[in-house]
This record gives C-alpha cells, structure tokens and sequence, in this order.
C-alpha cells in the first residue's frame, strides 16, 4: 500500500497522522469535555443490539459495543474509535494524493486540510456514527482510485463491501452511492458492459437488505424518523444555509484550498482521469441542495478527495 512513497512522504504521513491521534488522545485523557448526550444514547443503544433502531442503522453501534468490550466504558474508551477514524481518514487521503500522482508538498497539504479541518476535528470528537461515515467515504474514494490506476476488477468486490457496510453505518452514503453511479456513467461508462459494477450493487444490496427487512417490520420507523426530522426539526434549514456551512465548516481559509481540487479535476488535464471524483462531490452536492433542509455536515465526508485533488496541482511528477 505504501510501497509507492518515498522515506521523506512516509515520515511526513506518519507525523500528521501520529500528530492527530495525540491531540485527540490528550484532550479525552484530560477531561476537558465531558461526555456529548448523544454519546450516552448510543451507549445505551449499544446495550441493545438489533438489526436497525428509528433513526440509525446497527454498524456504529455494533462498532461501540466491540470497542466497549475492549476497552471499556471510559470517555477516552468510548471515543477512541473516532480518534482512528479520523487518524485513517488522513492515512487515505496520502494515499489518495499518492494515486493521483503528487508528492510531499501535495501529501503535506492535503493531509494537514484533513487534520485540521474544524468538521472533521469536530466529528471525531466525540462518538457517533459520522467519524465512521466520513472514513469510509475516503476508502470509497481511494477504491475508486485504484481502479482506474490498475483497471483491476477485484476492486470492484471490495468497493460493494464498503459501500454496504456504509449503508448499514449511515444512510448518507446513497449519495456517495449514486454519486459514483453518475461518475462512472459520465467518465468511465465502459464498466457498466461488464458484470462488475453489478456485482457490486448486488453485494450492497445483499448487506443493507437486514435494515430494509428491519424497517418493513417496525413500519418503516426509519422513513418516519427522516420525514419528521425534515418538517420539523431541520425545517429552518435552506439551501443557502447548507452552502454557507460548506464555507464555515471545512475551515474559510482552507476554501480556495478545496475549490481549486473541484476545478482542477475538470480543468487539469493530468487529473482529467480522476474526473469521477468531481462528479461524486456534485452530485451528492445537487442532491443535498434539492433537498431543501439538508444539514451541511452531511457534505463533510466528500472533502478528503477534493483536498488530495488540490494538493496535486502544484506537486504532480
């Protein structure tokens, strides 16, 4: 996976990833902030294992119930899984940066956007589902990456696995989802003659079918959960709100930053074979916004790819 780097880009990787994983470490260690209320409900969820709960599919919360079994109960035990998500959320944007042909300068940058980046410092924070969410994003990412670098069909089992085990985590990752599927239609339509990418859908189908079986046998309680979020409680939400977040959350100096990453995968031509990763962050973008009432965090996960795409344009061999 690293054979690719050289001494100076795994020590810089080492330092930012070792870097981040401290400075989560030491703020749970010293209490500075106590438990999030959410967190204790997913504690108690975790008591209750089953195939979905109203407003979340099981993944995270089997994920909490093996780290509590491990670990045990403290605030810095609870939240160590989000301290490596957010660690391995930076390892794969290296990587990524990697795949898409940059260097140290490229990996620096990308990797300390990540790192520094208040949403993603901010979702891994504390326990839930996103710091998961946004983890497997970046995987998906890099998967996808892979695939055009070598054409290697494999790569398209371990991209169903992902997908459907980000489905069982958070029910955003259908954007990711049909993000890809209008990525590969517009970029690289050639796969959908071959039988992989179907055997990709048919492997998240496979893993999502026991929360779709969970929520027909508990009348769609999931459904009901989304639609009275939306009337209500999210209802104060436009879409000016969700754009103006995409400004704030990601950190306002860092905005050029991933701005150019979008527009160099359109208008760079070394990076015109990654445009896919353009076309995943639209869509997903188009989707949100149609929505009306979308939270802006719900666009985080997207950033990783549009970071690693920048830090390329002045450092590409």
């Amino acid at each position: 996976m690293f054979k690719n780097f050289t001494g100076n880009e795994k020590v810089a990787l080492a330092i930012i990833a070792l870097g981040c994983f401290i400075l989560h470490l030491v703020v749970n260690l010293t209490g500075t902030y106590g438990f999030f209320r959410d967190e204790l409900y997913y504690i108690a969820c975790s008591d209750h294992l089953a195939w979905g709960y109203v407003d979340q599919p099981p993944f995270s919360l089997l994920v909490l119930k093996i780290s509590r079994l491990l670990f045990g109960d403290s605030l810095t035990a609870i939240r160590i899984t989000p301290v490596l998500m957010h660690t391995g959320t930076i390892i794969l944007t290296g990587l990524m940066v990697k795949e898409m042909g940059g260097k140290t300068f490229a990996l620096l940058i990308a990797c300390l956007a990540v790192a520094l980046s208040p949403i993603h410092l901010g979702m891994s924070l504390i326990f839930s589902m996103n710091s998961i969410d946004t983890f497997i994003w970046a995987l998906s990412v890099y998967l996808i990456l892979k695939l055009i670098n070598t054409q290697n069909q494999s790569y398209w089992i371990w991209l169903g696995i992902v997908l459907g085990i980000g489905l069982m985590n958070k029910i955003s990752v259908l954007f990711l989802g049909f993000g890809i599927f209008v990525g590969f239609i517009v970029t690289n339509r050639q796969w959908f003659a071959t039988r992989w990418p179907y055997i990709a859908g048919a492997i998240v189908f496979i893993l999502f079918l026991p929360y779709v079986l969970w929520n027909i046998a508990n009348d769609y309680a999931h459904l009901e959960f989304i639609h009275n979020a939306s009337t209500s409680k999210y209802a104060g939400l436009s879409a000016l709100s969700f754009i103006k977040d995409q400004l704030l959350f990601l950190n306002p100096i860092a905005t050029p930053l991933w701005i150019a990453g979008l527009l160099g995968l359109f208008f760079y031509l070394p990076l015109k074979k990654y445009r896919i990763l353009a076309w995943v962050y639209l869509t997903a973008f188009a989707i949100l916004i149609l929505n009306g009432t979308s939270k802006g965090e719900y666009l985080a996960p997207a950033y990783a790819s549009l970071f690693a795409a920048a830090g390329v344009l002045p450092n590409r061999s």
